[in-house]
């Protein structure tokens, strides 16, 4: 049986740090679905796969909690592990390790669109055969349900051509850096930020001018980037430390 795990060494680089001296939180969004996209090579899974067959993976949503980010520079481990398919979706985990010690961990619930009938494909016929999946989950209560009830006062940021990616549209790690560009150094600094989770509900584009809107509750932040045609494109939320 094929073992579902894959690791790689990684250290800290200067461009993945934010104004602290220690990996950004967006950075650590970049990195788990970098290895997301190794993983599924080396599984021939992954770009190649994808434009044989003309298709296409697409993020859903992810979760990813924050114990300890680590610094410039220091050296350690990012690993990546599938869990069995449901269907048309199945999560995928990750984890940076430093020192033996766990620093970050999230899973990310992928689907895969057949481009020429613009469904999903069935995941059961996508992963090679006799991979052990057989892993106990990160996260025991699943993925948070998000309110729509926002308020109506709103911040503007149109979508750029850094913020677009092969598919053609705001890649995913975009949306998360947009709405860490709307908190200065000073607020990014004091926030408790123990667990953020993201949902992904449709593509934004090049130009686009997205109203985001901010509700802010007791233990959590809520963000939504609405596209003008009125779709929701983005959601996410901060989960403060002390309200697990």
């Amino acid at each position: 049986m094929m073992d579902s795990k894959y690791s790689v060494s990684h250290s800290v680089l200067p461009s993945e740090c934010d104004a602290s001296g220690r990996i950004s939180y967006p950075d650590v969004f970049k990195l788990f679905m970098d290895i997301a996209s190794l993983h599924a090579e080396d599984l021939q899974v992954g770009s190649s796969y994808s434009r044989q067959y003309n298709r296409f993976w697409l993020t859903v949503r992810s979760r990813v909690r924050f114990l300890k980010r680590p610094y410039l520079l220091q050296a350690g481990e990012v690993s990546t592990r599938i869990q069995p398919s449901r269907d048309k979706r199945c999560d995928r985990e990750y984890s940076l390790n430093v020192n033996g010690k766990v620093c970050a961990y999230g899973v990310t619930e992928w689907a895969m669109m057949d481009l020429n009938t613009r469904q999903l494909v069935d995941l059961s016929n996508v992963y090679p055969e006799g991979l052990d999946c057989n892993y106990e989950p990160y996260f025991s209560d699943g993925y948070h349900e998000f309110s729509e009830e926002f308020n109506e006062e709103y911040q503007e940021y149109t979508v750029r051509s850094t913020d677009i990616d092969f598919g053609g549209h705001m890649n995913n790690i975009a949306y998360v850096r947009m709405i860490f560009s709307l908190y200065s150094v000073k607020d990014i600094v004091a926030l408790p930020i123990s667990e953020i989770e993201t949902v992904y509900p449709s593509s934004a584009l090049e130009n686009e001018v997205l109203k985001i809107h901010t509700m802010k509750k007791e233990g959590e932040i809520l963000h939504k980037a609405v596209r003008p045609n009125g779709k929701t494109a983005f959601l996410m939320r901060i989960l403060l430390e002390n309200h697990q």
